[in-house]
This record gives C-alpha cells, sequence and structure tokens, in this order.
C-alpha cells in the first residue's frame, strides 16, 4: 500500500526582525513534529533573525524579494508572482502533498492570500495584530482595513488569531466565521526566564548598578508603541526629583524622535539603547519595572516575558494586552497617551513594596499556555483538523 505524503507547512513572513510574530514563526520551524509535517520557510529580505531562519535544521529558507514592510503595489504584485513560484515549486517536487500556506504579519497575509488563491493551495494566516487603530486618521484607517480585508480573499482560509479581541474584530468586519478561527496564544522559552536572584551583570555594561532604579521599554520604535507617552512620563517623575535610568530595546523611525524628546527632558543621559537586542531573558530580569504603552497590540509577548521574569508591566489596556495582564492583579493599566497616570502608576509600583510584590506573586501563576510547546501542539492539531477539512477545532 502506498504510503501518504506528509503534509508541507510553507511559513511566510514579511521579514525576520527581532519581533514577536517572529519568534512565534521560527519556534515554530524549529519545532513541529517532522515526523508529521515537512517544513518550508520563506521571509522578504532584511531581519536580525534572518540568519537564524536560514540556518533551521532541515528546513529549506526562501527568500521573497519583493516582499516589502510597506504597501508597494508593484513590488506587492511581484511578490505575489514569487509566492506562487513557491508553490508551484513545492507541488512540482511531490504533485501528491497536501500544502499549507501559512502567513504571518499583515503584507505577507495579502501576499499569501492572493497566491494561494491563484495556486488553489489552503491559506491559513496568524493574526498577530491589525494595522488599523482607533487613534488612526479615518483615511488611513479606513485605508488600512481596506488592505487587511485582502488577507482573507483565498477560498477556505482559516484563522488563527494570538488573541479573542483580534479575532472578534475579523468577525465583526465580516472577513470569516467564527467557525473558521482559534486563539491560540504566542509563545516564549519560559524556561530561560526567571526572576533575577543575584546583582545585574548585563546592565553593568552600560553604566548601570545594582543600585539604580531602571524603567524599561522592549519595543519597536513605532508610533503605535507609544514611546513618547513613556519619555513625558519620565520628564515629570524628573521634575519631582526621582533618580532612575531608562532602557529601550528596539530599532524603528522614531527613535531619533524619542531621542530629540529626552534630549530636551534632560533625560539623554540618562537613556540606554540597546538596539534590536534579542536576548530579553537576560535584559527583562534586570528591569524594576517593565513600560509598554502602545496604542494598538496583538498579545505582547514582552508581557509574557515580564510576567515569568517577576518584572510588573504597566501598559495600557489595548486588544490582547488585556488577556494577558489584569489591572491591579499580575501588572497595571493605564489610559493611552496619558503621560500623568503612567507617571502616577510609575511612582506607586515602585513606593508601594506591597503592591509591587502582590503583581509580581500573581504574574509567574499560570503561564504554561505560553511556552513553545503548548504553541507548536496547538498548531498541530489545527493543521491536522485543516486537513481533515474540519470546521471546528478547539485547542484545549
Amino acid at each position: 500500500m502506498k504510503l501518504m505524503s506528509k503534509p508541507l507547512i510553507i511559513y511566510v513572513i514579511t521579514y525576520l526582525a527581532v519581533g514577536g510574530a517572529q519568534k512565534v514563526v521560527l519556534s515554530l520551524a524549529e519545532n513541529l513534529d517532522r515526523d508529521s509535517f515537512d517544513v518550508w520557510l520563506a521571509s522578504g529580505p532584511g531581519g536580525d533573525w534572518q540568519n537564524r531562519g536560514r540556518t533551521i535544521k532541515d528546513v529549506p529558507f526562501f527568500e521573497i524579494p519583493h516582499m516589502l514592510r510597506t504597501i508597494a503595489p508593484l513590488s506587492d504584485t511581484l511578490a505575489v508572482c514569487e509566492v506562487c513560484s513557491l508553490i508551484r515549486r513545492a507541488e512540482k517536487q511531490n504533485p501528491s502533498r497536501r500544502i499549507i500556506v501559512h502567513s504571518h504579519a499583515p503584507v505577507a497575509g495579502v501576499i499569501c492570500a492572493l497566491a494561494c488563491r491563484i495556486c488553489g493551495v489552503q491559506h491559513v494566516h496568524t493574526i498577530h495584530g491589525w494595522p488599523f487603530f482607533d487613534s488612526q486618521s479615518p483615511l488611513r484607517r479606513n485605508a488600512y482595513k481596506l488592505f487587511a480585508g485582502l488577507t482573507f480573499v483565498a477560498p477556505n482560509t482559516k484563522i488563527i488569531s494570538v488573541s479573542r479581541h483580534n479575532m472578534e474584530i475579523g468577525i465583526e468586519s465580516g472577513w470569516f466565521s467564527a467557525s473558521d478561527a482559534v486563539v491560540i496564544p504566542p509563545c516564549t522559552e519560559l524556561d530561560r526566564f526567571a526572576p533575577r536572584q543575584g546583582p545585574r551583570v548585563f546592565l553593568r555594561a552600560y553604566g548601570i548598578s545594582d543600585e539604580d532604579t531602571v524603567i524599561g521599554m522592549v519595543a519597536a520604535f513605532k508610533p503605535p508603541k507609544d514611546h513618547m507617552s513613556l519619555v513625558q512620563a519620565a520628564e515629570i517623575l524628573n521634575r519631582k526629583g526621582r533618580n532612575f535610568k531608562l532602557v529601550f530595546a528596539g530599532e524603528g523611525e522614531m527613535e531619533a524622535p524619542v531621542k530629540e524628546a529626552l534630549g530636551r527632558a534632560s533625560l539623554l543621559e540618562k537613556s540606554v539603547f540597546l538596539g534590536p537586542y534579542d536576548r530579553a531573558d537576560k535584559l527583562i530580569p534586570e528591569f524594576d519595572v517593565l513600560v509598554l504603552p502602545s496604542l494598538q497590540e496583538g498579545l505582547p509577548i514582552v508581557l509574557i516575558e515580564a510576567r515569568a521574569s517577576g518584572v510588573p508591566a504597566i501598559t495600557c489596556p489595548v486588544s490582547g494586552v488585556k488577556e494577558i495582564i489584569s489591572d491591579g492583579v499580575n501588572g497595571v493599566h493605564v489610559p493611552l497617551s496619558n503621560p500623568q497616570a503612567l507617571a502616577d502608576a510609575l511612582a506607586n509600583i515602585l513606593d508601594d513594596e506591597a503592591f509591587r510584590h502582590g503583581i509580581i506573586e500573581k504574574a509567574l501563576e499560570n503561564l504554561d499556555v505560553y511556552s513553545v510547546p503548548y504553541m507548536t501542539r496547538a498548531h498541530e492539531r489545527f493543521y491536522r483538523s485543516v486537513l481533515r477539512c474540519n470546521v471546528e477545532y478547539d485547542v484545549q
């Protein structure tokens, strides 16, 4: 009797920078059960994790040269052709093999949806966050929403969302039904994170001692992350005579404006910029508090990592944030774009030891759902259900 070929999962992401969506894709490519699935990985050019993607054992890597991080109709059209070529290559290599193209990030999602529609293969897309949010201008928001809708043009597209809130937005927008979608939380390497027990090691190289109070932010320097709210909150604390150091990890177009604002506030000398640092397990435990004042999110992995590091997190209650941080229980919520509220929350969590330790104690609970094995096994069950053409799925 002829044995059936293993299905092929082709992971496609816009680019392999240091980030949450990229961590999910790489973790899946590295850990998916090879006895049950073949795996290919494809990405647009660039990114600090590009080499990691290229060197995964038994996972062929393909660059999609024209897949860019911004909407560019000509390049996007060429990228659709390139993904189609990749699919045809997989079909030619093994005509009997079932193929799932699993896209991550908005641009990759649209490109893969069009390619899957043309080639007639199964499309799965993970929603890590939407490119539109309330504080955008109506014109920009509607344009991004129109673009996001193209992600679901391939017939029978199946959806994974990292948060229930983002899944509900897609259902309410009429892009897919609840029976075609499931929530699978993102992952991190939980075994590498733990509360710091001894003196600081990593930040000592940047002139930060054990006596310093460290306020950290780990996020790309992009407008939705709202670094400026932290800068303004720090300015308020500085005027009140508080001593602290600011540590930023990330890269992006907002880095220069943030540095300029810190300079005007006489805070630049109190600030450390690490760039796209990818060893959060070495960095986050050396913070006293982590801040993420984002205007829009999916389900931020950095908040999982802060919890696992025993570092209290202050964040805005947007999207999937509310699914991982409960205000006053395992973290603190502040209103969007409210530097005074953020400054007050920072002062409270740094001054009130009983409150701080209560937050940390609760934050360390119930983290297993964010582990790499949990997420990987959930994806394997999901792929099997898609290949069986099941219309409903439960990761539990």
